[in-house]
């Protein structure tokens, strides 16, 4: 129930953001195992 809350009640610009880091965690792991 809170989760299902939780994400109705994201943003665009809060998923943008989370996106965003995503990627940066990604390019960090990729970085590292290189």
């Amino acid at each position: 129930m809170k989760v299902n809350l939780k994400i109705r009640k994201t943003t665009k610009r809060e998923k943008v953001e989370f996106i965003i880091g995503l990627l940066l965690l990604l390019f960090a792991v990729w970085y590292f195992m290189r």
